[in-house]
């Protein structure tokens, strides 16, 4: 009896192994989608900056850049930003127009209320340079799968190469990093870009925050 019973109980074992692999396998891939779906709010997109009204981000990043004007040139950047605390909001428009390109700025409060508007010239090799720092940490980036509330959200538009891309978000791994970014290659214009530096941002990259393991969703 028990012998014939034996092969049942291996069977059932079994049975229930693999039940729980599959659950287990089941369950890592709903997370996996989630993430990527995630991911695709925050990710670089080949398209222009995205109209989506029920976006907060996307509605005040185009409010303050319709207030500047449309670049002209073949290549140029647009970026809106936008300090969940703070009291000043910004909009950039950069054109590379030869030896002295063109810049615009308008900063408001977060009500809408202008405190300056104004352009500003920077030297062509200087632009150039910034650029290509932009396009290093924007070009191909995936997103992250997650949401973070508050931080520095900053939208941006970037033309090149007859290629428009464009990205929005507010996570300190990306966006802070591309705020710092602008607010030292052109603090000498905009001194209130200062309001975009984070002393701790080099040690908030270094950390559990903007180092996540694989394995680990949240």
């Amino acid at each position: 009896m028990k012998r014939a019973l034996w092969p049942w109980i291996k069977r059932g074992a079994f049975t229930i192994a693999a039940l729980f692999a599959l659950i287990a396998i089941s369950s890592a891939l709903v997370l996996l989608w989630e993430e990527h779906r995630l991911a695709q709010f925050s990710r670089t997109h080949l398209r222009p900056l995205l109209f989506d009204a029920s976006n907060p981000v996307l509605t005040d990043a185009h409010a303050l850049l319709a207030r500047l004007q449309n670049p002209k040139a073949a290549s140029s950047l647009q970026f809106a930003a936008m300090p969940s605390f703070g009291k000043r909001w910004f909009a950039i428009s950069l054109s590379e127009t030869g030896p002295r390109s063109i810049g615009e700025v308008i900063i408001t409060t977060p009500a809408g209320q202008v405190l300056r508007k104004d352009t500003f010239v920077v030297p062509g090799d200087d632009l150039a340079s910034f650029l290509r720092q932009w396009d290093e940490i924007t070009d191909g980036y995936s997103g992250e799968g997650r949401i973070l509330t508050d931080g520095n959200p900053l939208a941006f538009e970037r033309r090149r190469d007859g290629a428009i891309s464009s990205g929005e978000g507010n996570s300190p791994c990306h966006y802070d990093v591309l705020g710092d970014l602008a607010a030292r290659a052109l603090g000498q214009y905009v001194p209130e870009l200062a309001d975009l530096r984070d002393p701790t941002l080099p040690a908030i990259l270094q950390s559990k925050l903007c180092k996540r393991s694989i394995f680990v969703w949240r």
